[in-house]
């Protein structure tokens, strides 16, 4: 590969030949005055220097082949510039190293250094954080290109994280450009990562009889353990609550999806599939608001009351009755009897 070659075209001939220059000086027996001055020549610090150098971008070039086909490449942004700084520590040291062992007086120097590194450091700051937060960032990955977040009140799709800022693209399309410091600081919420997506609702219904209820109840249970987009094990219907001649219904499932267009799609069919379950046991919903009571809000007709006895009383007979919850053989025979898409819908 072309780094190997360019790593042994420069470094190893330096190295070589300091190498041969040191054996040189112990063969040719020269004086104390010319073996100082070749010691203290910069030459050996140079080679180690290059070489030192030359390993770090052999490192880089193989770690971009290595994100290259693992399809990281958006961590090349960061890799390169952190090779490049600790290469300049490198040769500051270097630097330093040789000029002490040639007998100049670093402690002026390094004294000087300090309070330039100190004015540099105040005045960088900002870029110091940001710089870090990215490395942060990196190192943790909660968050990759592509990914959709939540930020505070900002929601978007990830598109590039840089050595200043996280990029991200809204709703709205607009860019938001958030210094690294501050994400990598605040909460973030990646809803790329969720492996389903959470379908709860709360159903108020105009206060209806105790049979009704619990037919609406079971049958509820019923239709999201056979639902073949509903996760078992998440499911769960409870009346939670009763308010101001209202009942209130909790109902919590799991979608067996983590792409939100296809979760509003599972959700309408459950949506619709509730309301129906509502409306044959002969109860309606109830909005919010008061209300003034002049006659009987609603009765259900003497049929529909006649079937949902029929309902209860069946279960009661065969000992199915889906309370607290549905029996483990029950959700096993319904589990995913239902069809979804629905009847007559376009072929996927």
């Amino acid at each position: 590969p072309l780094a190997i070659t360019h790593f042994w075209a420069l470094p190893m001939r330096i190295i070589i030949y300091v190498a041969l220059l040191r054996i040189a000086m112990e063969q040719l027996g020269l004086s104390i005055t010319a073996r100082v001055y070749l010691q203290s020549s910069p030459l050996e610090y140079l080679a180690v220097t290059v070489f030192i150098v030359a390993l770090l971008s052999l490192w880089r070039d193989y770690k971009f082949r290595q994100l290259e086909s693992s399809g990281e490449l958006h961590l090349t942004a960061l890799l390169r510039p952190l090779v490049l700084m600790v290469k300049i520590i490198v040769v500051v040291v270097a630097m330093l190293a040789w000029a002490k062992n040639a007998g100049f007086n670093i402690s002026t120097l390094i004294a000087g250094l300090g309070v330039g590194s100190l004015a540099i450091a105040l005045a960088a700051q900002r870029t110091m954080e940001n710089i870090i937060g990215a490395v942060t960032i990196y190192a943790a990955r909660p968050i990759r290109p592509g990914d959709f977040c939540r930020f505070g009140d900002l929601r978007g799709t990830v598109e590039e994280i840089g050595l200043r800022s996280v990029t991200v693209r809204t709703l709205d399309r607009t860019r938001v450009f958030i210094p690294n410091a501050k994400f990598a600081a605040d909460q973030v919420e990646n809803i790329s990562v969720r492996d389903r997506i959470r379908f709860l609702k709360y159903l108020q219904l105009q206060m209806p009889t105790s049979e009704q209820l619990r037919v609406i109840l079971g049958e509820l249970r019923e239709m999201l353990s056979a639902h073949p987009k509903v996760q078992p094990g998440t499911i769960s219907v409870r009346l939670v609550d009763i308010e101001a001649a209202t009942a209130v219904f909790k109902v919590d499932a799991g979608v067996m999806t983590a792409d939100y267009q296809t979760y509003l799609a599972i959700a309408e069919d459950l949506n619709l599939r509730i309301i129906e379950i509502v409306h044959d046991n002969g109860a309606i919903f109830s909005g919010p608001g008061q209300v003034l009571q002049v006659r009987d809000f609603h009765k259900a007709s003497d049929e529909t009351m006649s079937e949902v006895t029929a309902k209860l009383d069946d279960w009661r007979a065969n000992e199915q009755l889906p309370f607290p919850d549905l029996s483990e053989e029950r959700k096993a025979e319904v589990e995913a009897s239902l069809i979804y898409p629905p009847t007559g819908s376009p072929k996927q």
